[in-house]
């Protein structure tokens, strides 16, 4: 339950990734339920709710929502159960962590000019900086799926699964989680 609660936009969110994979829960299905939220009251739901693109494991965009406390608090009002209950306090600490860490940050209104310029600059920076790390990973990703010999494909298959299972945990739920999800979409590929 890592990176529960995330900055966007300088708002503390959730996504509907999150929310999927900590209730167990098809990811299509809670974009469904989201959907149904917007539909049946777009405008008192509209705020609460942001569509957005990830990346999946192969680095194509897949459809998500951010939510901010009350988006979460709508979507998951119906969800039951133990597990349900232990995400529910669990988030509740993440946002309220979050929100003290908002709080405890310094004022930039109060700074010089010309301080607020290089504050903003760092932060511009930093973000570029994050932003090339990432993009780094995805072309490194990419480039071992496209680098794949076919004479070695399995062994070089195998390896690359099993550095997607690492970054997912390394455990064996993820390992299994992880072919699970590759033969489904080779499946939906093949028209199977």
């Amino acid at each position: 339950m890592e990176n529960l609660v995330i900055m966007k936009d300088q708002r503390a969110v959730t996504t509907s990734l999150n929310v999927a994979d900590t209730f167990e829960k098809q990811h299509k299905h809670v974009i469904e339920s989201i959907e149904k939220l917007l539909l049946e009251d777009g405008p008192n739901f509209r705020p609460m709710f942001a569509e957005g693109d990830e990346p999946d494991v192969y680095g194509r965009p897949r459809k998500v929502y951010f939510m901010n406390r009350d988006g979460f608090s709508f979507l998951v009002m119906g969800f039951t159960g133990a597990k349900a209950r232990e995400f529910k306090l669990q988030y509740m600490s993440a946002f309220n962590a979050m929100e003290n860490h908002i709080k405890q940050q310094m004022d930039m209104s109060n700074l010089s000019p010309e301080l607020q310029l290089m504050a903003n600059l760092v932060n511009n920076m930093a973000k570029q900086e994050l932003a090339q790390k990432q993009l780094e990973t995805k072309i490194d990703n990419i480039s071992d799926i496209v680098s794949l010999n076919t004479t070695d494909w399995r062994k070089d298959a195998n390896a690359l699964i099993n550095r997607v299972v690492k970054v997912a945990g390394g455990t064996p739920e993820a390992h299994k989680d992880t072919r699970s999800a590759i033969f489904k979409e080779v499946d939906r590929r093949a028209g199977v």
